[in-house]
């Protein structure tokens, strides 16, 4: 209920970083296939990526009309994908920080989406009752 993520080395048990800039829960996060990113998805309705050298907001992806619950990366860590309680998934270029596709199938919350090893296709899954893949 902070807001805030919280890294960790998991080899230490120390702390490593305190990222701050979400203004509602976040939800979950990703770290990028080269761990050169981490991906946060809040309840705030945005997606934010973080450069883990420094620990610094590098952009907010803002279309999500409510929470955006799950964020997963292509296997290259060119796109992410988002789910979010406003039924749809997205997906974002993330070397332009743009919207590539919105995908509406789902009829109730969207609660996680993951991409397929290959990054042709990613799985989401929601409180329809349904799991599709795109």
């Amino acid at each position: 209920q902070d807001f805030k993520i919280i890294v960790w080395n998991a080899v230490k048990y120390n702390l490593v970083a305190t990222l701050t800039s979400h203004t509602n829960w976040v939800m979950s996060c990703s770290w990028s296939p080269d761990g050169s990113y981490i991906a946060s998805a809040s309840s705030d309705a945005s997606l934010k990526v973080w450069d883990t050298t420094t620990y610094s907001l590098v952009s907010t992806l803002a279309s999500h009309t409510d929470w955006v619950v799950s964020c997963s990366w292509s296997p290259d860590g060119s796109h992410l994908a988002s789910a979010s309680h406003d039924k749809t998934v997205k997906v974002w270029n993330v070397n332009s920080d743009s919207l590539v596709s919105t995908l509406k199938s789902h009829t109730e919350w969207v609660r996680c989406c993951s991409w397929s090893p290959t990054g042709t296709h990613i799985a989401s899954c929601s409180d329809d009752s349904t799991v599709k893949v795109w």
